[in-house]
């Protein structure tokens, strides 16, 4: 992991597409690829939590999910991994077009196209933005997974 996951929130502000970012994230990742690093075995995997996000770590011999909330750096374990979150993205929005670890809890905004039909087959193009934040206790761990257990 090798980008800010925050970089990519305000893509269209900043003028890239999606398909920009995400081109320019494979090159990075590519280029590491193709440096022919071997894995030191003494060094431990590491992620910073951004302020006001959330990452979820399964544990797959103990099979329990533990949930971490920025800012904090987490240390993997020796049988933990990433649970890796596929997001909705684009105008209008299409499933699976963000691929990320790190869940931003807000506050932001987005926004969407929805083309709906009246009831004499008139067709409107409705653009909606909204204003979003997640409200949690995150001292209730029943309350945080519901953040990763609802599909995008």
């Amino acid at each position: 992991l090798t980008r800010d996951p925050l970089g990519e929130r305000n893509a269209q502000t900043s003028g890239k597409t999606q398909k920009q970012i995400t081109t320019s994230s494979v090159i990075e990742i590519t280029s590491v690829k193709s440096k022919n690093l071997t894995r030191d075995k003494s060094k431990l995997v590491t992620y910073p939590v951004p302020h006001n996000a959330a990452v979820q770590i399964y544990n797959y011999k103990s099979k329990k999910a533990r949930i971490i909330f920025g800012p904090e750096l987490v240390m993997l374990g020796p049988d933990e991994q990433f649970t890796l979150l596929s997001l909705s993205g684009n105008v209008p929005k299409k499933p699976n077009q963000i691929q990320t670890i790190c869940l931003l809890l807000g506050p932001d905004f987005f926004t969407d196209v929805i083309v709906i039909e009246t009831a004499d087959h008139a067709r409107l193009s409705l653009r909606l933005s909204y204003n979003w934040h997640f409200e949690l206790n995150k001292n209730d761990e029943k309350e945080a997974t519901k953040l990763f257990s609802v599909p995008d």
